[in-house]
């Protein structure tokens, strides 16, 4: 039986057309055809007295948006409710979002620059502790240069050799110091008279060794100085880090990563993750390129200096996992797996003063 079918005109946003194709099309009872030009109506823009607002909302939403970037991750849940701040004048919600706002860029402000020192010092300290006797000792002198350096080397042949070249140029008024500063490190200190200065910062420059510069904040020091404020910057940076990460957790919903999250931040779900050392340590040397009982090494020294530190500071003891709630063996899991635990729990997670 054929039916006769009445002819429908659509009109909306160029920018829907496929999407309104896809579904007219699956309904498979319609005959999609396109228009005529004598049949095209004349359409009027509606009035939009709200279009102003809607583009304040939108660029308050972006600006939402950009500070929840900044913020820790708070993983996957449910949106809040809007009900409590439908009703709110645009301005209203700009002022909200502007003081948190600033709140929020002057914790990651003084977080990354926290960040930044100590990833100095892990850097310089080592090198300044084994030059800073060799370099002070000749700091005064009149007619003595010094340049420190570190060449990224095992090889102490490659020092030798530049200790050759070196007596090469200046007909042998140089001397050139070198000591271990870690694996694979070497600190080198050349002291020459002050006319060679200029052939021996040019050797140096073509052989691509970099002088040994401190960090703005520690340059105008002396090195035993330098060196103790390092000590005790390295000691406190940890202290102040946590609590900027507890500052930022507390500015909203989020997931906090640390060692000291959990004395450190209130938290509903608390939750280590652990391994065995064989794993962690072959987890590093994969990462990082390392033989796996050099990182075994490694991780040990690190957590035995990190744990003395943290007793000393905070009286945490190593080992105490009292605060937390839930202790997970990485090693047993899929990394899938154990998130989807934790997002259950979250998710099933009984407001506080509720338990049964």
């Amino acid at each position: 039986m054929i039916v006769a079918m009445s002819r429908v005109l659509v009109i909306g946003p160029k920018r829907l057309l496929a999407a309104v194709l896809e579904e007219t099309q699956q309904v498979g009872a319609l005959h999609v055809d396109r228009i005529e030009a004598e049949e095209v109506p004349d359409v009027a823009p509606a009035a939009d007295e709200h279009r102003a607002e809607r583009e304040a909302l939108e660029r308050l939403r972006l600006r939402v948006d950009g500070l929840l970037g900044l913020l820790p991750a708070a993983g996957e849940e449910a949106p809040p409710s809007t009900a409590e701040v439908a009703d709110r004048p645009v301005d209203t919600l700009e002022a909200e979002v502007a003081a948190v706002e600033a709140e929020v860029q002057a914790l990651v402000r003084a977080r990354l620059e926290a960040q930044d020192e100590l990833e100095l010092i892990r850097s310089y300290e080592s090198a300044v502790r084994v030059l800073a006797p060799l370099l002070g000792a000749l700091s005064g002198s009149r007619a003595v240069e010094t340049v420190g350096f570190i060449l990224r080397t095992r090889d102490l042949a490659l020092v030798q050799d530049f200790r050759r070249r070196l007596e090469e140029l200046t007909e042998g008024r140089v001397e050139v110091v070198s000591r271990v500063v870690e694996e694979g490190k070497v600190g080198v200190v050349v002291a020459f008279l002050r006319r060679d200065e200029e052939a021996v910062r040019s050797f140096l420059a073509r052989a691509g060794v970099s002088e040994l510069r401190l960090p703005s904040q520690y340059a105008d020091r002396p090195p035993a100085e330098a060196i103790r404020v390092m000590e005790e910057r390295r000691r406190v940076l940890p202290q102040e880090l946590a609590r900027l990460q507890g500052e930022l957790a507390r500015a909203g919903p989020c997931v906090v990563e640390s060692r000291l999250s959990g004395w450190m931040v209130d938290a509903d779900l608390k939750v280590w993750l652990d391994a065995p050392l064989a794993v962690r340590a072959a987890r590093v040397a994969m990462r990082e390129g390392q033989p796996p009982e050099r990182a075994r090494q490694a991780l040990l020294e690190r957590e035995q200096s990190e744990w003395s530190r943290y007793k000393a500071l905070y009286g945490i003891e190593f080992g105490d996992r009292t605060p937390y709630h839930l202790v997970i063996d990485t090693s047993r899991w899929d990394p899938e797996v154990i998130v989807d635990v934790l997002e259950r729990l979250v998710r099933a997670l009984r407001p506080a003063g509720q338990a049964r």
